[in-house]
């Protein structure tokens, strides 16, 4: 199977948002759709880490520090 992509996701919560049943299913659908987006976002952002290490030559550990010292 293949890997699920952010974009593939973004779509899935878009879908599940559009959804329309009762309120209590509405209410998981919600949810689940929330969810995906936070995954979007946590994928989006490991991206960058791995993205600023290699551009920088250091490891994906030493650009998250960074980004931890400089949130601080």
């Amino acid at each position: 199977m293949a890997r699920v992509s952010a974009d593939d996701l973004s779509l899935a919560a878009d879908w599940l948002d559009a959804y329309d049943g009762t309120a209590e299913e509405s209410a998981g659908m919600y949810r689940v759709a929330e969810w995906l987006r936070a995954e979007v976002t946590r994928r989006e952002k490991e991206a960058a880490i791995y993205s600023a290490a290699k551009r920088h030559n250091v490891s994906a550990k030493t650009v998250r520090r960074a980004l931890a010292r400089a949130a601080t």
